[in-house]
């Protein structure tokens, strides 16, 4: 769990800075966030053996789902109102 935390805790680092990126950036940035998502859950789905590993991607899963909400946030509270920029956020 610490791990999960200490991402998190530098992904919202991240974010704070999103304000510097251009458009073509942060679009990179979710579009590469989106791949490792289906990436984890495939991984979830068929390649898990133990109820660790599970809670481990699980984890993951969860701390890319919390990056790609506040990506989301942030270009809400800057002034990009771009359809391309903001995308589809997944929930559970």
């Amino acid at each position: 769990m610490d791990k999960n935390r200490t991402i998190r805790y530098f992904y919202r680092k991240w974010c704070e800075k999103l304000y510097i990126m251009d458009i073509d950036t942060i679009s990179l940035v979710q579009k590469k966030i989106k791949l490792n998502l289906q990436r984890l859950r495939d991984n979830a789905i068929y390649g898990v053996d133990t109820m660790e590993k599970l809670q481990y991607v699980r984890g993951q899963i969860r701390s890319l789902e919390d990056l790609q909400q506040d990506l989301k946030d942030l270009l809400t509270t800057t002034e990009y109102e771009d359809e391309q920029v903001h995308g589809d956020t997944e929930t559970d």
